[in-house]
């Protein structure tokens, strides 16, 4: 189900109100009150804030995703990636970085074999969630990320 099928009213990351409208051009939600642009959330698993070290820039669910380091797989997904990385001309800094992430990981999974799991989804409210057919946040859903209702009404002056 696409975010414009969602049944309710988008409250706006920025001004927390609604309501919004699906812009098909911008591929988000926009807001009446502020014109502030809410996007969909990508990985609807985590609740993300990660700062990056070299910017400084902000990144939430929106912009990034999240693979645990016990997760079997992640060690041959960092390969691929590298791989990919490689082919579409990343340039050595970065190749150099994904392989050593990949040696450190290696290393989490030879010391912590017991902390390996692998990667599942529950079933009932949080794969409702993640699948992205929950209409309500979940009680711990990040204040960053849009929030979708019932049939509430804004009842925030937008004129």
């Amino acid at each position: 189900m696409s975010p414009k099928e969602r049944p309710g009213i988008v409250k706006c990351r920025k001004c927390l109100t609604g309501p919004a409208t699906w812009d098909e051009d911008r591929h988000g939600w926009v807001c009446a009150r502020c014109s502030h642009l809410t996007t969909p959330a990508v990985d609807l698993k985590f609740v993300t804030h990660a700062r990056s070290l070299k910017s400084g820039t902000i990144y939430d669910e929106t912009t990034s995703i999240v693979f645990l380091v016990r997760d079997p797989a992640v060690p041959d997904m960092l390969s691929a990636y590298a791989q990919k990385c490689e082919e579409i001309g990343c340039d050595d800094l970065q190749l150099t970085g994904i392989m050593e992430l990949r040696e450190r990981v290696d290393e989490f999974h030879e010391k912590y074999p017991e902390r390996i799991k692998l990667a599942d989804i529950e079933d009932g409210a949080e794969s409702e969630r993640i699948m992205g057919f929950r209409s309500e946040p979940a009680p711990d859903q990040s204040p960053n990320k849009p929030v979708l209702e019932g049939d509430e009404k804004c009842d925030d002056d937008h004129g």
